[in-house]
């Protein structure tokens, strides 16, 4: 066994060398695609968290209580030598400086499945096939590239599983050591605390070694304690410095973190999960016309068919067949097992919250891959089941990459100018208020930081998909700090056009309630053309201040 293990050892260089070069060239080359992430928030927050120390309220938040921190270690060592390249904007600066560790973590993740995968088959060729096929998720081909702690804490906790299931021996350093990693990545992004039983649980499930159950049981113990303590550890940091002495005020700090509930969440997992593997692009939209029957959009079944319903059907048929895959062999249901171990308090979790977005499911992903490599190097399965397995593993690679290269490509530069020029010319103290994150400034500021168009600081840019109380509280802010609110031309509109992408009630907002709202107001000062804005007057006696009435 030692010298076929040496052996393998020798053979999984090249395949360490060749996912490197993989995941270098798809950074380099596929197109980054916002989807996502808060990037640009969190520089933000980070760059006046320097100024107002460690004490500040905004520095723990509780979904992501160690990114702020973690960026204000970064910014401190490498802010001032960085700010020249960035023409002196510290929120590009800042946030390339938090796009780094997950561009490094990205690569982390795919190494952790090259390994894994390469431990339960033994073979570095389908081991290398799977790790790169995972880096070509649309996860990890654009959150790899976000300044969010989405990757770094899948990072950790891909490593935590992979300590726990894989590393030979029965040290309790290496079992302390995988319930580090857990805590750390919960601390990074707290849905990931539904992983721990997955990590707990994975040495039981695989029992790669035939060791006995009782030393299987003081490791995950070992294992599970380590986690708990990183995590309290922290918190307990947290609540002396915020002061959280009651129950109601550790509520509000947590309910101030995690999104509300939003209807049909069970539904938004249908394009939820399948959005983690492919770029869908605008199709869930059209899905999400047809299912909250919008108004305004007037979309048949045979559109969404055509349009949303391709992508998610192939996503689901392949899971199915990657089951019915596993399902013929002893080690195929064990992975499946473990899989639904991990995946059960994480859609729930989904369900309860937020089920549409494609970061929610990240956890869940290096397991299925690993299902999909024990798929292909299964020989107890016939040649057409194990290459039906490997084009199902890579189904997602072409059309991610061709969506990559082409929907990143100027979205705002190709602009109407007239649009762009009043909003890149306006005061920084200005705020423009866009319908959704589909309007090309928001993606501008908010998504793409990095963007050139960014080196020189430009207004805020705020969405309208809000309650009234609201949007008129973020108007009195902009107000109250000396600047202007600019409104979307597009609310006086009697209804949404359809290249804008607007949901009725998606967010809770209704466009008789906006358009009702908004054309209370004079709008004769305008900026931007026939698609630009209206700046809205600050009078005395303004609706904005009666639905606002906290705000002075």
């Amino acid at each position: 066994m030692g010298g076929r293990t040496s052996v393998l050892e020798a053979r999984s260089y090249p395949a360490w060398l060749i996912t490197g070069a993989v995941f270098a060239l798809l950074m380099a080359f596929v197109g980054f695609v916002p989807i996502g992430g808060d990037t640009t928030a969190f520089a933000q927050d980070i760059e006046a968290l320097l100024r107002a120390g460690y004490a500040a309220p905004r520095l723990w938040d509780f979904s992501h209580l160690l990114w702020r921190p973690l960026g204000m270690l970064l910014e401190k060592a490498f802010l001032p030598s960085l700010l020249p390249h960035f023409n002196h904007n510290p929120t590009m600066a800042v946030s390339f400086l938090l796009m780094c560790p997950s561009l490094a973590c990205g690569l982390i993740c795919g190494l952790v499945v090259l390994s894994a995968v390469q431990k339960l088959t033994l073979s570095p060729g389908v081991a290398t096939l799977a790790a790169c096929a995972f880096l070509c998720l649309n996860v990890m081909l654009n959150y790899s590239r976000l300044g969010t702690p989405y990757i770094c804490g899948l990072a950790c906790s891909s490593l935590a599983f992979y300590c726990a299931a894989f590393l030979p021996g029965t040290s309790w350093g290496v079992a302390a050591l995988s319930g580090g990693l857990a805590g750390i990545a919960a601390l990074l992004w707290i849905p990931y605390v539904v992983s721990i039983p997955g990590i707990l649980l994975a040495r039981q499930i695989l029992n790669l070694r035939d060791e006995a159950r009782a030393v299987r049981l003081r490791l995950a113990l070992v294992t599970g304690t380590t986690a708990v303590l990183t995590i309290a550890a922290f918190y307990a940091l947290a609540f002396g410095t915020l002061h959280l002495g009651t129950a109601d005020s550790v509520a509000a700090w947590v309910h101030g973190t995690i999104p509300s509930s939003r209807r049909l969440n069970i539904l938004h997992i249908v394009t939820g999960l399948p959005r983690s593997f492919y770029e869908m692009g605008d199709d869930a939209v059209w899905l999400k016309w047809f299912l909250y029957h919008d108004p305004y959009a007037a979309v048949r079944f045979w559109d969404v068919l055509e349009r949303a319903v391709a992508r998610v059907a192939v996503f689901w048929g392949s899971m199915a067949a990657l089951a019915a895959l596993l399902w013929c062999s002893a080690t195929g249901r064990r992975i499946l097992l473990l899989l639904a171990v991990f995946s059960i308090p994480h859609l729930a979790l989904a369900a309860m919250t937020e089920g549409a977005s494609a970061e929610r499911y990240a956890a869940l992903l290096p397991i299925v891959f690993l299902g999909f490599g024990c798929a292909m190097a299964d020989t107890s399965l016939s040649h057409a089941k194990r290459v039906l397995a490997t084009l199902l593993c890579c189904s997602h690679i072409i059309p991610n990459a061709i969506a990559g290269r082409e929907r990143n490509m100027g979205h705002v530069v190709r602009q109407d100018p007239v649009r762009l020029a009043a909003f890149a010319n306006a005061p920084q103290r200005d705020a423009f208020f866009v319908l959704n994150g589909r309007d090309g400034f928001w993606r501008l500021t908010y998504l793409d930081p990095l963007n050139p168009l960014n080196r020189n600081p430009l207004p805020a840019v705020l969405m309208l998909g809000a309650s009234r109380k609201e949007v008129a509280c973020r108007v009195l802010d902009v107000w109250n700090h000396g600047g202007d609110a600019w409104i979307s031309l597009r609310v006086l509109a009697a209804q949404p056009e359809r290249k804008w992408l607007w949901v009725d009630g998606d967010d809770g907002t209704t466009w008789a309630d906006l358009h009702e709202f908004f054309t209370a107001f004079e709008n004769d000062d305008r900026a931007g053309g026939s698609d630009g804005f209206f700046r809205l007057p600050n009078t005395p006696g303004s609706a904005v201040r009666v639905n606002c009435p906290n705000v002075h």
